[in-house]
């Protein structure tokens, strides 16, 4: 295929992404925008036009686990172009009939067909192309609005108008091409048929839990944005409609130029949705809109207010989606770009009824001030999770610089940054450190076992992230890690474990994994030692032999990353060489290994790069390090004697 050709077919498939997110903005916007007009039409309240659009959209959200279901199994463009195509005409219906029944059945229709598009579109995309999607949403707004000013007399045909141009717009989502899907990792305790690092998770769609797990820490960013849009609108156009002698009339032409006057900011404003730090900035000016808002002297200055608020929010959904979704395996786009919208649209509709309930309290105008509050309260949150995300930032800009070999290669599988964890002398403190598909990094010092906790999921970080292949981990728990085959870390069980047996142990892993041959025999093998004591209970496992367990459960799980709390205790030469041999095979397989180990000597024959801890912070990153520089460096701070 020649360059040209390839050119071509790239700027098709970005047309039709974009076109796909203009659609659903569209077709809804010019229903909720005339809902008081179509109230007339269809001969029912206003206000029930509008709430019949809500349960539409919440209709739509109940379907996502069912999309998510769907789509590990039909063609992902397919599927959006078919949604795209027929949910808009069920609207462009229910504009052209008019009466109740046919209008709510087309509207809950719309609900049932359109469930794929808030799940697709955007896991759909292809790279770089967040702050755009956005932009053709902002596009799909401002249509809607304009159509709603020109055919206000006739409010039926604008819907439908806008529903049959939505229908054109998803079709273009099946110029998008199909993901490449991963090999999926076959689930044997051998090397043969192991797809590469970067695939063993990506190869595994997410299922609603899991993505709600791997998207919670971004969550407060998504519902704070849509809150502020859906409460500066809705008060803003009341408001417009209500003290026209004061602004003016015509709310929807003042919606439709904001809407233009954001595409045009947000154009302009691009390049801050490449960074996650603008993020808590970005929602505090769209929590301080309704405010504006409520207090606006003048038609312009509440246009200005829906400016500000559908740029802000359109920057740092960008943003948001950029450091999530864009950079996730494509496996897992569809569930964490579900769930984000899943929560925007839920959100959005329960600020709108705070807002409601406020206003039967008191006025209108008080209502929409205090609603900044909750706003303002949940760009605060977002700041402390989603936003301090280093890790799915570029190194430079997270102000990290990449250890010398590992510079000009591909992504790291774990990136650790300026972690803290755990009290008192063995506590680390803003630790950052890099481990490759493939690469053996040892740790020592105070904290080693503190950090291997940590980045295992089995202690919460009090600050930082942990990011394994591109997606934040960081409060994805430690059983939810291993089950999605991200980590494994071996240590001393202790006695915890009651009367499992070592074999029963091992075949219980292999089957919560969905192992159909786990292969526990083959992996005791390994382990002589191990072997002998199958049909023992594991409580009465040495020190020793828990470990060699730890491993050996390691070789079913297949991890991309594997964490190791010691090699040699309790062990003698000859269980420790069993170890490290299998280590290898695990290491030239494409997994990582992060490695606390004691004996300088025996981590280094294992390890190429080093990570010195004193008072819990890294005090000397080494690449191809010897056993004396380390021990000097341990010495120096008093940590090896």
């Amino acid at each position: 295929m020649g360059v040209h050709t390839r050119h071509r077919r790239d700027v098709i498939a970005r047309a039709g992404a974009l076109a796909c997110a203009a659609a659903g903005p569209l077709a809804a916007g010019a229903v909720l925008l005339l809902a008081d007009a179509l109230g007339g039409i269809v001969e029912m309240p206003g206000d029930a036009v509008t709430y019949t659009a809500y349960c539409a959209l919440l209709v739509a959200c109940l379907e996502v686990p069912l999309v998510l279901r769907l789509a590990g199994r039909v063609s992902a463009p397919g599927m959006t172009a078919v949604a795209g195509g027929l949910a808009p005409l069920a609207v462009a219906a229910g504009g052209l009939v008019p009466n109740v029944p046919a209008f709510a059945s087309a509207m809950v229709l719309a609900g049932l067909l359109g469930g794929p598009l808030l799940v697709l579109p955007r896991a759909l995309l292809p790279a770089g192309l967040a702050a755009w999607w956005h932009l053709a949403a902002l596009a799909g707004v401002a249509g809607a609005a304009f159509l709603a000013v020109a055919r206000a007399n006739a409010p039926g045909d604008a819907v439908a108008v806008a529903g049959v141009l939505a229908a054109v717009l998803g079709v273009g989502a099946i110029c998008v091409p199909k993901p490449v899907r991963e090999a999926p990792d076959s689930g044997l305790p051998t090397s043969k048929g192991r797809p590469p690092a970067a695939g063993a998770v990506s190869a595994r769609a997410l299922g609603l839990r899991e993505a709600f797990a791997l998207a919670l820490p971004a969550l407060p960013g998504y519902a704070t944005a849509a809150g502020a849009v859906a409460v500066t609108v809705q008060s803003g156009l009341h408001l417009l409609l209500f003290r026209w002698n004061l602004v003016g009339g015509a709310p929807a032409l003042r919606l439709a130029w904001a809407a233009l006057a954001a595409v045009v900011l947000t154009v302009l404003a691009r390049n801050l949705a490449g960074a996650t730090w603008p993020v808590p900035w970005l929602l505090l000016m769209a929590a301080t809109a309704p405010v504006l808002v409520a207090t606006a002297p003048a038609g312009w200055a509440l246009a200005a207010s829906f400016t500000v608020v559908l740029a802000a929010a359109a920057l740092a959904a960008a943003s948001l989606d950029g450091a999530l979704i864009a950079r996730a395996p494509a496996a897992q786009r569809p569930g964490l770009a579900g769930v984000t919208a899943a929560v925007s649209v839920t959100a959005a509709l329960a600020a709108l009824g705070v807002m409601a309930l406020i206003g039967k309290v008191t006025d209108d105008v008080s209502a929409a001030t205090l609603m900044a509050v909750p706003l303002a309260a949940g760009a605060f949150a977002a700041s402390g999770t989603a936003v301090k995300r280093p890790g799915a930032l570029p190194a430079a800009e997270a102000g990290v610089s990449p250890p010398a070999d590992v510079e000009g290669t591909d992504p790291p599988l774990l990136d650790v940054h300026a972690l803290s964890a755990g009290r008192g002398a063995t506590a680390v403190r803003d630790v950052t450190l890099r481990v490759r598909a493939g690469e053996a990094v040892a740790v020592f010092g105070p904290g080693s076992r503190i950090l291997l906790e940590a980045v295992a999921g089995h202690l919460m970080p009090s600050r930082g992230a942990v990011i394994m292949g591109g997606t934040d981990v960081t409060a994805v728990t430690a059983e939810r890690r291993t089950g999605l085959g991200l980590s494994h870390l071996v240590r001393t069980t202790g006695g915890e474990d009651g009367d499992d047996t070592v074999m029963g142990r091992l075949q219980a892993r292999a089957r919560r994994l969905g192992r159909a041959q786990p292969g526990t025999a083959a992996v005791l093998d390994v382990f002589p030692a191990l072997r002998a004591r199958a049909r023992e209970p594991v409580s009465s496992l040495a020190e020793g032999d828990a470990r060699l367990l730890g491993l050996a459960e390691a070789l079913i799980v297949r991890p991309r990353l594997l964490l190791i709390d010691g090699l040699s205790p309790g062990l003698d030469d000859a269980s420790v060489d069993v170890l490290a041999a299998a280590v290898r095979l695990l290491l030239a397989d494409g997994t990582a290994l992060l490695l606390a180990e004691p004996r300088v000597h025996v981590a280094l024959a294992v390890c190429g790069r080093a990570h010195v801890l004193r008072h819990g912070r890294t005090v000397a990153e080494l690449s191809a390090s010897t056993p004396d520089r380390v021990r000097e460096l341990l010495h120096r701070g008093g940590l090896l004697r």
